[in-house]
C-alpha cells in the first residue's frame, strides 16, 4: 500500500522564520514572502471545480480593503514560476483588486501526485471543496496513482465509509451533480437519491427538491413511498381486478390502474390531453362522443 502523505496544515505552513528560509528563496517577512501575480500559475490538478464570480468579487473587495490575511501556498517548478498548491481563490481575487503581489509559503513537492494530496489536504481540512469536487479528487489519485479508499481516509482524515460514500455520489446523473455544485441540494440529499435506480427519476426527483426546497426527511419519505409498490403485492391482485382494468382500458381508450386497499380502493384513469378527458367524462355521463 502506498504510504499517504496525510500530514495537515501543521507542515504545510511552516511555523518560523527559520523554516521558511530553508523552505525558499525571496525576500522574507516572518514566515512568508511576498510574490508577484505573474510569477504564479494554477495548478493542473486543482481539486476546485467551481469559482463563483460574485463571490470572487466580494473577496476581490475585501482584499482592498484589508489586503491578503491569509497567504496562498505554492510550490516551485523548473521553469522558475510557482504553482498554486492551496489559494487560487485569493490569487484570483487579488488580480481582480488591482495587486501585483501576493503573500505566499513555499512547499516544496516533487510530484503532480504529491501536489494533488496537498491542495487535497488544504482544502479538505478547510472544509473548501463542495463534495463533487472531493469525490472527483478522490477518484482522480485512485486512478492515476492506485490509492485505495484506506488510504484516501488518512489523507483527508475521513473514515473508509465516509470517502467510499462520497465516492459514490459520482454514480449520480450529470445533471445532479450539477446542482450539488451550485449548492441547489445538499450532499445529504444526493446520498438519499441513489437509492433509485431510474436515472431519469432520480433527476425529476432532483429538480422538485430544487424547486420545492424540499427537506432530507422529505426526500427518504418520498422514496420510500416509490418503493412500496412491488411485484409482490402485483401478483396478489385479485385477477378479476387485472380483468375489469384492462374492460376499463378497452371502454375508456386510456390506461387505467384499479388499487384496492382495505377501506375500499383508487381507480386512476390516464389522459394526455384536454380533449381526452372530455372523452372520459361524456364516457362516464354516459353520452354520445
Amino acid at each position: 500500500m502506498k504510504k499517504p502523505l496525510g500530514r495537515g496544515l501543521d507542515s504545510l505552513i511552516p511555523r518560523s522564520s527559520e523554516e521558511a528560509q530553508a523552505k525558499h528563496t525571496g525576500v522574507v517577512t516572518s514566515n512568508f514572502f511576498e510574490l508577484g501575480l505573474t510569477e504564479i500559475v494554477p495548478n493542473d490538478n486543482q481539486p476546485r471545480r467551481v469559482f463563483d464570480e460574485g463571490l470572487l468579487q466580494e473577496l476581490a473587495e475585501s482584499i482592498k480593503l484589508k489586503g491578503v490575511i491569509q497567504p496562498i501556498i505554492v510550490t516551485k517548478l523548473d521553469n522558475g514560476k510557482y504553482m498554486i498548491i492551496e489559494g487560487e481563490r485569493r490569487w484570483r481575487a487579488s488580480g481582480l483588486a488591482g495587486r501585483q503581489t501576493i503573500p505566499v509559503v513555499v512547499r516544496n513537492t516533487d510530484t503532480a501526485k504529491e501536489r494533488l494530496e496537498l491542495a487535497l489536504i488544504t482544502n479538505a481540512q478547510r472544509e473548501d471543496l463542495n463534495p463533487v469536487e472531493l469525490a472527483c479528487a478522490y477518484k482522480k489519485l485512485m486512478d492515476e496513482h492506485n490509492y485505495k479508499h484506506e488510504d484516501l481516509g488518512v489523507i483527508v482524515g475521513k473514515s473508509r465509509s465516509a470517502v467510499t460514500n462520497r465516492l459514490r455520489l459520482l454514480n449520480l446523473p450529470k445533471e445532479v451533480l450539477d446542482l450539488i455544485e451550485n449548492k441547489e441540494i445538499s450532499e445529504g440529499h444526493a446520498r438519499a437519491l441513489l437509492s433509485l435506480n431510474d436515472a431519469a427519476e432520480i433527476i425529476r426527483i432532483a429538480y422538485l427538491i430544487k424547486d420545492k426546497n424540499l427537506s432530507v426527511r422529505d426526500v427518504e419519505n418520498m422514496i420510500k413511498s416509490l418503493s412500496k409498490p412491488s411485484g409482490k403485492q402485483e401478483k396478489k391482485q385479485d385477477a378479476n381486478i387485472l380483468n375489469l382494468a384492462h374492460e376499463m382500458e378497452v371502454f375508456f381508450n386510456s390506461k387505467v390502474d384499479i388499487k384496492p386497499s382495505k377501506k375500499g380502493g383508487v381507480i386512476n384513469i390516464k389522459y394526455n390531453s384536454d380533449d381526452e378527458l372530455d372523452t372520459i367524462i361524456k364516457k362516464i355521463r354516459g353520452e354520445q362522443c
